[in-house]
């Protein structure tokens, strides 16, 4: 739970539901790729920053949350930085 890694070429964030559901993946309260009637969601990640991802589905005619998962931290990598 809430598992940390440093940003680098090709950071991956993958989402796969277990039904078609509209995904989410939010950075700092901001959503920064979303889908709708989809199992997959897939985000290159380009900022540092703390992840989230929230699934949504439709329950009686009303869209509410269903899976909300915990942060995935991305750290800076200084190793990255030029002068």
């Amino acid at each position: 739970m809430g598992e940390s890694i440093r940003l680098g070429h090709g950071v991956t964030l993958q989402t796969l539901a277990p039904a078609r559901a509209r995904i989410r993946i939010i950075r700092y309260g901001e959503v920064v790729a979303e889908d709708t009637n989809t199992e997959n969601l897939t985000h290159v990640v380009r900022e540092p920053g703390a992840y989230r991802v929230e699934v949504w589905r439709t329950y009686h005619g009303q869209e509410r949350a269903w899976i909300l998962s915990n942060p995935i931290y991305v750290e800076p990598n200084p190793g990255r930085l030029r002068p």
